[in-house]
């Protein structure tokens, strides 16, 4: 999926398709999801539709060069362009690490999107 500003975002949707979908936002920076996707992810997707991204910078998304392109403002939005892309009005942030300060800036930025934060 492309950012708003044209950065390329891998994700990676497993598990049941009906449901809400619960939005894996990994530590770092410069990680990934690849952990949680062969560690905890295989249990959760027995019953849960995991949504796991690679956010910008990180993982197998696009690496662009510049500070232009990195701020937790952009994170936030990369999360809300994925949430769109899924067309689904609310998601479930489960976050580890550095990504526990996007989920919750995105939660209190856009309540109205957000059944949970993990």
């Amino acid at each position: 999926v492309a950012a708003d500003d044209g950065v390329e975002l891998w994700l990676r949707i497993a598990g049941p398709e009906r449901g809400l979908p619960v939005l894996f936002l990994h530590g770092g920076p410069g990680e990934g999801s690849q952990a949680m996707q062969a560690l905890g992810g295989p249990a959760l997707e027995r019953q849960i539709r995991m949504v796991y991204l690679d956010q910008r910078g990180s993982g197998r998304s696009q690496r662009p060069d510049g500070a232009k392109f990195y701020s937790l403002a952009l994170l936030e939005a990369d999360v809300d362009r994925v949430r769109r892309a899924l067309g689904v009005e609310k998601i479930v942030l489960l976050a580890h690490s550095a990504g526990t300060p996007i989920a919750l800036n995105y939660a209190a930025s856009r309540p109205q999107h957000v059944a949970g934060v993990i």
